[in-house]
């Protein structure tokens, strides 16, 4: 018999990491896609935002044990911008966990 399954997916890697500052937009758009890697396959959703809540626009899709944001032509991140990404995924158990990546985008040279 199989042990009951209670632990919560976890975040275990991705294109950007919660606090991380002086991200280069121009990697993140040139190759249109932000990543976020789980411990377990999830289901779920995640969106891009900004700090004040509005949906950047890309479109989010949870998958196996990643997760991806990915660009809509003309809806490009910008600098000096604090992003949120935030969503709830879930494992076959029904274990959730929030998520919540916060990053800021580095100063225009």
């Amino acid at each position: 018999m199989v042990p009951p399954d209670h632990t919560s997916p976890e975040i275990t890697g991705g294109t950007v990491f919660d606090g991380e500052e002086d991200v280069d937009p121009e990697v993140i758009n040139g190759g249109g896609v932000i990543e976020i890697t789980f411990s377990e396959e999830v289901s779920g959703n995640i969106a891009l935002q900004t700090e004040g809540g509005d949906d950047v626009g890309w479109i989010g899709k949870v998958e196996g044990t990643k997760g991806t944001l990915e660009l809509v032509k003309g809806k490009e991140i910008g600098n000096e911008t604090t992003y949120v990404i935030k969503g709830r995924v879930a494992d076959a158990a029904g274990n959730k966990t929030d998520v919540s990546i916060t990053f800021t985008t580095k100063i225009k040279e």
